[in-house]
């Protein structure tokens, strides 16, 4: 679902987020940005956390507006150059003959059936 950004940068969407806690006489003391999380399960990166922290009541704005413009350009490009690739495993004719010969050995083990004597009446 495509759906049209709301915000020109990171820097007018927290300006928003600021306006709309002090308007209910909040004040925001800091803000955490973390890396680009992965949505692979098969992906075991961590996840820092606490990549950016600006605070917005002691610093002024234009000391991390730069900050924040930066850190935008830096997620943008590593969320474009880590794009997760295709994997093709192919598997070499060595693992198919072995997988094979074990699953052929395993049915033949199990087939065998035992031979019982009957005594003759």
């Amino acid at each position: 679902m495509f759906k049209p950004l709301a915000y020109e940068s990171l820097l007018d969407l927290i300006k928003d987020y600021l306006a709309a806690y002090s308007a209910h006489g909040h004040k925001v003391v800091k803000i955490k940005f973390s890396t680009p999380i992965p949505h692979s399960p098969l992906l075991l990166e961590t996840i820092n956390w606490k990549a950016l922290t600006i605070f917005p009541v002691s610093d002024r704005i234009d000391q991390w507006s730069v900050l924040l413009d930066d850190y935008s350009k830096i997620l943008c490009t590593r969320a474009i150059t880590t794009l997760p690739k295709p994997v093709l495993k192919k598997i070499s004719k060595l693992q198919t003959n072995h997988c094979t010969s074990a699953l052929t050995s395993r049915v033949n083990t199990t087939s065998r059936t035992k031979k019982r004597d009957v005594p003759k009446s």
